[in-house]
């Protein structure tokens, strides 16, 4: 059985997924040949996202012990029943984002110009129902 905590003792058949005791399926330890002959140990989260099986690596064993791992994968666990991937970090909306390019670019305007509050009354006529749309959804 393998325990959580550093100096633990590896034995664990090349090449195959290796559940630990008591992780209820939530993270798995991948055991590799790498190239040059060394075993490769990393640990493993097999999810469903948007209807497809995608891997996720929570770290390499035993810089990542089993108990960090498997915080990581009831972290992604959480965001995956929210709806979120795990794999992306958050996207931001479409109003965070043209804030954001009307800071960016602001200071490159002249001074006392009035160019920033036109780019937001345009964008707010204009684009307004997008503003709470995430950015990665705007065609």
């Amino acid at each position: 059985m393998l325990r959580a905590g550093a100096g633990t003792k590896l034995s664990v058949p090349k090449g195959r997924l290796f559940k630990p005791e008591g992780c209820d399926g939530v993270a798995a330890l991948l055991v590799t040949r790498r190239t040059n002959g060394r075993l490769s140990k990393r640990w493993n989260q097999r999810v469903r996202v948007d209807g497809r099986e995608t891997n996720l690596g929570l770290g390499v064993y035993p810089v990542v012990t089993l108990s960090e791992a498997r915080q990581k994968a009831l972290k992604n666990r959480r965001s995956i029943e929210q709806g979120h991937s795990p794999r992306d970090p958050s996207v931001p909306t479409f109003s965070q984002a043209t804030e954001r390019v009307i800071e960016l670019y602001s200071a490159k305007w002249k001074k006392g110009s009035r160019s920033a509050a036109m780019w937001r009354s345009s964008l707010q006529r204009y684009a307004g129902p997008l503003g709470g749309v995430g950015v990665d959804k705007v065609t």
